[in-house]
């Protein structure tokens, strides 16, 4: 009984002293070098952070050497994300790319995974043009349209 008890204390302790520490990590948050939060790929990514309830964007580190060719940032986008988009054209400044199987985007993913699809989508896809028009079969949780870096409104650790 006695073991059970000190069993039960011991891990009160540490719970707490997680707790603490994951506290006091939360308030330096901002002084935490970028290199924390570094997304080594050559597109945009969402991240969510447990500790405020919210998603942040993390631009990928290799998006440096390709975001000039938007050929090979698509390629990259292909590459890396389930959701799979297909070069149109430009026009006027805006970059036009399609989805040619938009049902796991739009039905699958549910609202949350398909806004912050989106996000890192026109993220990655802004990198050189303002705005982009993502033509797709409208569903229930994303819907065609143009969209700039403005259309999503999210924290952006660069």
């Amino acid at each position: 009984m006695k073991k059970t008890f000190i069993i039960i204390g011991i891990l009160a302790i540490l719970i707490s002293g997680c707790r603490n520490r994951s506290n006091d990590a939360n308030m330096q948050e901002k002084s935490i070098p970028c290199s924390e939060f570094a997304n080594n790929m050559p597109i945009w990514s969402v991240g969510y952070c447990v500790d405020v309830h919210d998603f942040y964007l993390v631009r990928g580190n290799l998006l440096d050497c390709i975001k000039h060719d938007i050929k090979k940032v698509i390629l990259a986008w292909n590459e890396n994300s389930a959701i799979k988009i297909e070069f149109a054209k430009i026009e006027n400044g805006t970059l036009y790319v399609n989805i040619p199987d938009s049902e796991k985007l739009t039905q699958r993913m549910g609202s949350t995974g398909a806004w912050t699809t989106m996000a890192a989508m026109v993220y990655t896809l802004t990198e050189t043009h303002t705005y982009v028009y993502i033509d797709f079969v409208e569903g229930d949780h994303a819907g065609p349209g143009k969209y700039s870096r403005k259309s999503f409104q999210f924290s952006v650790r660069e």
